[in-house]
């Protein structure tokens, strides 16, 4: 059942015909709401017998959709509802509704401005973490799929099907299936890839964020994914377990050396580096919060020239 206050009724939403964008596990559509650009995702699930589930692909729209309307505050990219639109003979589709952003994700705005302020870009997406976690949430799913950027060069971020609330307590691994427990994998810690491959009970942290950031920040600098040299050609399922076991195992993405762009063009320090180690320090307890990683001066005294926009 969808609450009626994020409701957004078929005959109100314009979509377009083909994606604008597509994940592993959803598919973007552009759409127009009350006059205004949205982006229009439609989760993508498929049951044992290969056809899409759309039983599964409502329930988790529905929960996405809640948790997103919680999730509302700075550094988080604005929620609008849940659109219900029929289609055809198949069962109705749902899409959660979203500001849509010209930039794209923190990848593509990147590939559009190779000069952009990455630390900006991170004291940004530390803000809206700082936020989550003070109401008690964790995001779960931090990588470069889930982070817009606005119109003015701010990160937002977005995409809160993994989020959960501290409150809830453990998550059970074992009756997880068939959804995916955690997110995307190589920007997982190793305490839930652990749980995963044992599994055992998972225990949603503020400190798994930390870590998800630090891989976010490695990607942001470097251009590459954390553990892109693991088994590059093997199929990504299969290539998530050989990252799982190593990862699991101790390994850590490899500092770049200093002739590498990350130093020499895309911002990168040792003292940045140093940071982003103790978001990946092995005991959790001793990963930095985003309160404190906001606090640093590598982040603190960076000149911000970009306006700000006005929410919609």
């Amino acid at each position: 059942m969808i609450p009626p206050q994020i409701l957004i009724h078929s005959d109100s939403i314009s979509l377009s015909k083909d994606t604008c964008h597509v994940t592993g596990r959803a598919d973007i559509y552009h759409g127009q709401h009350k006059g205004r650009l949205v982006a229009c995702k439609r989760l993508r699930r498929v049951a044992q017998n290969g056809r899409r589930d759309v039983c599964e692909e409502a329930a988790q729209a529905i929960r996405e959709g809640l948790m997103s309307l919680r999730c509302q505050g700075p550094g988080i990219l604005p929620f609008h509802g849940i659109h219900l639109r029929e289609e055809g003979q198949q069962s109705p589709a749902l899409y959660l509704v979203t500001r849509y952003q010209v930039s794209g994700t923190v990848v593509d705005y990147l590939l559009s401005d190779e000069s952009a302020n990455r630390l900006l870009l991170i004291r940004d997406i530390v803000q809206g973490l700082g936020f989550l976690h003070d109401v008690g949430i964790v995001h779960g799913d931090i990588n470069p799929d889930n982070i817009l950027v606005d119109a003015s060069g701010h990160a937002l971020l977005g995409s809160f099907g993994h989020a959960r609330l501290l409150s809830d307590g453990p998550v059970d691994i074992s009756k997880c299936r068939p959804r995916r427990p955690v997110g995307a994998v190589a920007y997982q810690p190793p305490e839930y890839l652990e749980a995963v491959l044992k599994d055992t009970l998972l225990i949603p942290s503020i400190a798994a964020d930390i870590y998800s950031l630090g891989c976010l920040a490695y990607k942001l600098f470097v251009g590459r994914s954390p553990f892109c040299d693991i088994a590059p050609k093997l199929l990504p399922c299969i290539r998530d377990c050989h990252i799982m076991t190593a990862v699991a195992g101790g390994r850590q993405p490899t500092k770049p050396n200093a002739s590498d762009p990350a130093f020499t063009s895309n911002g990168l320090t040792h003292e940045v580096w140093t940071l982003i180690e103790e978001c990946w320090d092995r005991n959790c307890q001793n990963r930095p919060s985003a309160d404190a990683i906001a606090k640093r001066a590598v982040l603190t005294a960076i000149p911000d020239g970009r306006h700000s926009l006005s929410p919609e």
